[in-house]
């Protein structure tokens, strides 16, 4: 082998891996960002929708228990005196010993017992402060006015039934 193919090979080495390693890194430097983007377009909708979705499953029957016993005083009274004025005292003392205690009974149970404990100190206050506006908002006009409707219509219907009996019995 001659002295200048030798020299030649060695030349090739060291300057090709100084100018690998210098390409080399520039091209991770503009690409990677790129990359990254990409990535992050790609995937951040999947990794909301299944963080956001445990996120509900873990926060929303606390919300709903929050929300409860923040409003529920408030809006008794609000469609308490609403239903006193329209029907008679005794119609609404008996729906309310009739119904009330079953439909709180049943609901608060069984909300308390879907979700346990341990989910409420898994989450920190942190994440529970930083989803709790967002989430009230959302959600409770919704579930407010969807259960709101069924209960007042359903009591509705007990008292016309009541009022309706009442008054045959009255005419006979």
């Amino acid at each position: 082998m001659y002295p200048h193919n030798t020299h030649s090979h060695a030349l090739l080495n060291a300057h090709s891996h100084a100018l690998f390693n210098a390409h080399s890194h520039a091209l991770l430097n503009a690409h990677s960002h790129a990359h990254l983007n990409a990535l992050l377009n790609a995937h951040s909708h999947a990794l909301f929708n299944a963080h956001s979705h445990a996120l509900l499953n873990a926060h929303s029957h606390a919300h709903l228990n929050a929300l409860l016993n923040a409003h529920s005083h408030a809006l008794f009274n609000a469609h308490s005196h609403a239903l006193l004025n329209a029907h008679s005292h005794a119609h609404f003392n008996a729906l309310l010993n009739a119904h009330s205690h079953a439909l709180f009974n049943a609901h608060s149970h069984a909300l308390l017992n879907a979700h346990s404990h341990a989910l409420l100190n898994a989450h920190s206050d942190a994440l529970f402060n930083a989803h709790s506006h967002a989430l009230l908002s959302a959600h409770s006009h919704a579930l407010f006015n969807a259960h709101s409707h069924a209960l007042l219509s359903a009591h509705l219907t007990d008292l016309s039934r009541l009022t309706t009996s009442d008054s045959f019995l009255c005419d006979q």
